[in-house]
């Protein structure tokens, strides 16, 4: 876990430029930047997330793996999720660490929940430190289990999403 480095919204945008120059005209019909690291001022790890929305996915699988990987990209095979597939950028042995995970996610799909979440943590001081110190615990505790990590915070984001679109309706 690092601290907030005011960098990481330049970092996304200097790759979502690179994203849309090896890509073909149109293929990316949505970036966004998702994530903590898309959080003023919250504790996250340094790995930028890229939310791409595309038309369909087994034709970015397709056409996105051998413009991509030339620029340090490698396909997640183990993804369990037929609505997007998950690009790394940096993975080890090829690099020194992660830098970036690219989500190629249908319109559509479930993974754009995700912006009521960090809409949330930037409009919200109060749930951001919540869910910060949430993460600090959770990096202790499920240090070397990523899964496990990733598996514990998603009752408190469930909630918090919930809460937000209830407070959205009204």
């Amino acid at each position: 876990m690092a601290e907030y480095d005011p960098a990481w919204p330049g970092m996304f945008e200097t790759e979502a430029r690179l994203l849309k120059r090896v890509l073909p005209p149109g293929f990316i019909v949505r970036m966004e930047h998702i994530g903590s690291t898309a959080v003023p001022g919250i504790a996250a790890k340094p790995v930028i997330d890229i939310l791409a929305g595309v038309r369909d996915v087994e034709e970015a699988r397709t056409i996105a793996s051998p413009l991509l990987a030339p620029n340090g990209y490698t396909i997640w095979t183990g993804n369990p999720f037929t609505d997007r597939i998950m690009f790394i950028k940096g993975l080890p042995p090829a690099a020194v660490r992660r830098t970036h995970h690219l989500h190629m996610a249908l319109l559509d799909g479930a993974m754009w929940d995700t912006l009521v979440f960090r809409d949330l943590l930037r409009a919200d001081a109060a749930e951001r430190v919540a869910y910060e110190t949430l993460k600090r615990d959770l990096a202790i505790r499920f240090r070397d289990d990523r899964n496990g990590y990733t598996a514990a915070k998603s009752e408190h984001i469930q909630a918090a999403m919930q809460r937000a679109r209830i407070n959205v309706s009204r």
